[in-house]
């Protein structure tokens, strides 16, 4: 007997270098009744008492798991979302963790990024339903994510760093965070292990002038940077000092390249990668021959997946998102890198990057082809492009 179809959603991981993976942990393989959501499975028998719809599906390198069919939020239990476009519930950060293949015990919910049962989150807390928050608390979305909020009173909130929005109190800076959404002005780091806030931090960089003391996150007179967190765009690198454009080509956008003088200069070719037989013309910086039109674009390996012509860079893709592994018939956006499949090692999905990850509305720090949108869950995962490759 063949095995049954398992589809692909694969979620990128990691490259595999000395950068740490600070998602969640792996899930246990063996754990969890078969038949349920977020079960292990191999093809999409194993999933059929989740009802009609319901599918095997890869999850990035972690495994196949069951997902059921879904209309709208109201058809996933806490911890699910349904991902539009595919019908599917599907974990909120597209990793079935621990707690979500074996339920936790009453009174505890589920932390979908530790994997760990924990207890109902208080003001600012992350959740996923109405039972993740403490009483009186109610769970909604805030800058793309769902945390715990306090209902106004009389249509006023009694701290100064809240405003009453849709009956509920919610932090003027629009983000929660362990300093519960209240750092800005002179002091706008949130130090998460300290629930306090501080004048610096990654991201958050001193004044022109000032350096990031990282043992008190406090702004110090300093000549020169003494690292990366003491530089912001358009010259993002501390080198010797000095505050660079780049020190790799990885460091500029995607066509430049990094010269001697440590800036970001045209290189109409770097991270454009071609379909087959086609080459990129370094003058133009476009797929030669390329295509000019959607019919020009032909999956030659006989499974009529979807295509379309990015008529800029001449180049062909998937209108999913997956890609060929090497040079295949669809191909990434330029700078995007195709990440191996969990099940086809020829096949893999176009990783993205936001750049406010917390914001799924920013603008892309890693773009996708046209028309396609970037899921990314968790700041140190890279995202995925389109429909993550489910479907294709």
């Amino acid at each position: 007997q063949g095995m049954l179809p398992v589809h692909d959603i694969n979620v990128p991981t990691p490259d595999a270098g000395p950068r740490t993976d600070m998602g969640p942990p792996r899930p246990d393989m063996g754990a969890g009744p078969t038949g349920e959501l977020c079960s292990p499975c191999g093809g999409d028998g194993d999933c059929a008492p989740l009802g009609d719809g319901a599918r095997c599906t890869a999850l990035g390198g972690d495994g196949a798991f069951c997902a059921s069919a879904c209309n709208g939020a109201a058809d996933c239990p806490a911890g699910y979302q349904c991902v539009d476009g595919l019908g599917l519930c599907l974990p909120v950060d597209l990793r079935c963790v621990a707690c979500l293949q074996t339920p936790c015990a009453a009174g505890s919910v589920c932390d979908t990024q530790s994997g760990d049962c924990v207890e109902p989150q208080g003001v600012c807390g992350a959740c996923t339903g109405a039972d993740g928050c403490r009483q009186g608390l109610t769970c909604a979305p805030l800058g793309g994510r769902q945390y715990c909020f306090e209902p106004c009173q009389n249509g006023a909130c009694g701290d100064e760093s809240l405003a009453c929005e849709d009956g509920l109190c919610k932090p003027v800076g629009g983000r929660c965070d362990a300093c519960g959404g209240q750092c800005r002005g002179d002091s706008p780091y949130c130090i998460e292990a300290e629930a306090r806030c501080g004048q610096c931090g990654p991201g958050s960089p001193c004044p022109e002038g000032l350096s990031c003391d990282l043992a008190n996150y406090a702004c110090v007179e300093r000549d020169g940077c003494l690292g990366d967190i003491d530089c912001s765009a358009p010259t993002p690198v501390c080198f010797n000092g000095s505050c660079v454009a780049c020190l790799q080509d990885a460091d500029c956008p995607a066509r430049n390249a990094c010269n001697a003088n440590q800036q970001c200069e045209p290189d109409p070719c770097r991270g454009v990668e071609c379909q087959r037989g086609s080459q990129c013309d370094p003058q133009l910086g476009r797929c030669n021959p390329g295509c000019n039109a959607d019919a020009d674009c032909v999956d030659n390996t006989g499974q009529m997946r979807p295509m379309t012509c990015n008529a800029e860079t001449g180049q062909c893709f998937f209108n999913s998102g997956v890609c060929d592994v090497g040079q295949g018939d669809g191909v990434c956006a330029p700078g995007s890198t195709c990440t191996p499949s969990f099940l086809d090692p020829n096949l893999g999905v176009c990783d993205c990057a936001l750049s406010d990850p917390m914001n799924p509305m920013s603008a892309p720090r890693i773009a996708c082809q046209p028309g396609q949108g970037c899921l990314q869950f968790l700041p140190d995962l890279p995202g995925c492009c389109g429909s993550c490759g489910l479907g294709i």
